[in-house]
């Protein structure tokens, strides 16, 4: 159980292309549920359809007669130069006219604007303000923000059960993250009583979405059987989709389990496993995809190749080598540096 928690990565900032996407999806439901405002909905589907100097023409009057929802819209393209040149400043204007209005997206985007910094002044307070709004409204992502800040006491007073309810809330609208976040708490019982069959489940509900640490997770309950029984194969199946997802600890799990017979003849080797999580910049693949070199193991014995992975293993700083492996690399270095001098190489 030490060694799953210890893998857990209790949060991610989300990737900019999530955040964009969830922005993106948020606003199309409101456009679709505005009223007597047909124009709104079109500008956003001109946004979507990648026409953004269209979206921006027939938003901009809508936004100049005080419409909320293009107002948002406005902000949107100018906070990401699409149709026009990059303008933070008029992208907060329009935020905040529209935020005044009680538009949750703008509110929202402004929450994020503080939480991040970015092109503002960092302020954890006024961020879980403005997503204390937009939360209040049942936006999703608000609420698993707000959840979030409550959880690590950002910008409010510390509040493990307020947080939880947040994440289950938004967890209920269908936010990855906050399945994420509930699995979490369920798995190592951080705030609640520890319940692994809730974990897998939220786990799943994220998973489905592509969230890449859900499907790790997940793998690894099944692994270690802590829902029930052992279950190899869909072990296989969620490392598989985590792999798929980009996480580079599936990468490593992967090569582990084809090294010790679990995926079968026709996946990619251990040493290919190894590789990918080398390349992407791994530790424990580099480490071990130096093992598979020293030893020929999948690939042609490559000393040299070798002590140049060990040597960036070692040298990771962030997300770097466990005490226990960091010893192992180092002695294995020795031990390569021994062998290639009685070789005179």
């Amino acid at each position: 159980m030490d060694k799953i928690r210890y893998k857990i990565v209790m949060m991610r900032i989300l990737i900019f292309a999530f955040i964009v996407a969830i922005s993106l999806l948020s606003l199309q439901v409101r456009a679709e549920e505005a009223t007597g405002d047909a124009s709104a909905a079109a500008a956003f589907d001109l946004l979507l359809a990648g026409e953004y100097e269209k979206a921006r023409a027939m938003a901009a009057p809508l936004a100049e007669a005080g419409d909320a929802d293009a107002q948002h819209l406005m902000g949107y393209l100018d906070e990401k130069g699409l149709g026009g040149p990059k303008d933070l400043a008029s992208a907060i204007a329009f935020y905040m006219k529209s935020a005044e209005q009680g538009q949750p997206d703008a509110q929202f985007a402004l929450g994020e604007l503080a939480y991040f910094g970015d092109g503002v002044v960092q302020d954890d307070e006024t961020a879980a303000g403005w997503f204390a709004l937009a939360e209040r409204q049942g936006h999703a992502r608000a609420k698993m923000r707000l959840g979030y800040m409550y959880a690590k006491g950002l910008g409010v007073e510390p509040d493990q059960r307020r947080s939880l309810q947040l994440f289950e809330e938004a967890a209920k609208l269908g936010d990855a993250e906050a399945q994420y976040n509930l699995g979490v708490a369920y798995l190592t019982g951080d705030g609640t009583d520890q319940d692994y069959k809730k974990a897998a489940a939220w786990f799943e509900q994220a998973g489905v979405q592509g969230h890449a640490d859900s499907q790790y997770n997940l793998a690894l309950i099944y692994d270690a059987g802590l829902a029930g029984k052992k279950d190899p194969e869909k072990t296989l199946k969620w490392m598989t989709a985590a792999a798929d997802s980009g996480l580079t600890a599936a990468y490593v799990a992967l090569g582990l389990m084809t090294h010790g017979g679990v995926t079968g003849d026709e996946a990619p080797s251990a040493a290919d496993w190894f590789q990918r999580a080398a390349d992407a910049g791994d530790p424990q693949g580099q480490f071990l995809y130096a093992v598979a070199l020293k030893e020929g193991d999948g690939r042609e014995k490559d000393l040299a190749g070798a002590i140049m992975w060990i040597d960036r293993s070692l040298a990771a700083e962030e997300g770097g080598l466990e005490p226990q492996t960091r010893q192992e690399a180092e002695a294995l270095r020795s031990q390569i540096i021994a062998e290639m001098s009685s070789a005179g190489q």
